[in-house]
């Protein structure tokens, strides 16, 4: 029997107080991995055991899942970010555990703010006790922000004016640039222009060029596309 537990995303303050520091740390990624030592002989069990921790993105979220197959004491789950434009991690909300249990349990979490690049995710584990533990640190890779990319003439023929319709997730810098198939780059469209979420039309003027063949290519910070534009 499943316990599943839903929340969207609040984004706090992740950084550790200064009354949270634990023995028998270790250094890995720049994350401490903590288990409670009573001495140096004698280590406290595991008291959740993490048996699986996953994320893939839903469109523009990112939905994170794992199980539990043994809980004692748990407080409950601090789901934790990192990206590149971040620095160091921070807390996106907490999910409480089921406390005791020897079944498995499965959690879920939207991160429905996921940025559309490479993300990092952890958990934070926190006893009732007061001790605590950190699971693996999961990746996610960025997603697309590009929905469509159209071109079509805007002009009569001999005028050689062509528009492209950019459709985007989110805010972000475009290239637009015309190449011939050799890879020549014949007009320089947009040189990483910052363009809005929704439709953008940009116009294309290819006034100069003969008739053929080209590659339109447009790139964001993550991705490349290209459309066969042809001139006649």
């Amino acid at each position: 029997m499943f316990a599943l537990v839903t929340l969207s995303s609040v984004i706090a303050d992740s950084r550790p107080g200064p009354d949270e520091k634990q023995s028998g740390s270790s250094e890995m990624t720049g994350i401490r991995l903590i288990t409670p030592r009573i001495s140096d002989e004698t280590t406290i069990p595991w008291r959740v055991v993490l048996e699986d921790f996953s994320g893939g993105r839903t469109g523009n979220a990112v939905q994170l899942e794992w199980t539990t197959s043994h809980e004692v004491q748990n407080q409950g789950f601090e789901v934790q970010r990192a990206s590149s434009g971040s620095h160091g991690w921070e807390r996106l909300t907490f999910i409480p555990g089921i406390g005791q249990s020897d079944m498995e349990q499965r959690y879920l979490f939207d991160d429905r703010n996921a940025p559309p690049e490479d993300l990092r995710y952890m958990l934070r584990i926190l006893g009732i006790d007061g001790t605590i533990q950190y699971s693996r640190i999961i990746s996610v890779p960025a997603g697309s922000v590009l929905r469509s990319f159209i071109i079509s003439s805007s002009a009569p023929a001999y005028a050689k004016l062509y528009e492209a319709e950019i459709e985007l997730d989110a805010n972000v810098p475009v290239t637009l640039h015309l190449l011939d198939y050799a890879g020549n780059i014949l007009v320089r469209t947009l040189n990483a222009s910052e363009l809005s979420k929704g439709m953008n039309t940009i116009q294309i003027d290819c006034s100069k060029l003969p008739s053929g063949s080209y590659e339109a290519i447009v790139y964001t910070p993550h991705e490349r596309f290209s459309r066969t534009l042809t001139i006649k």
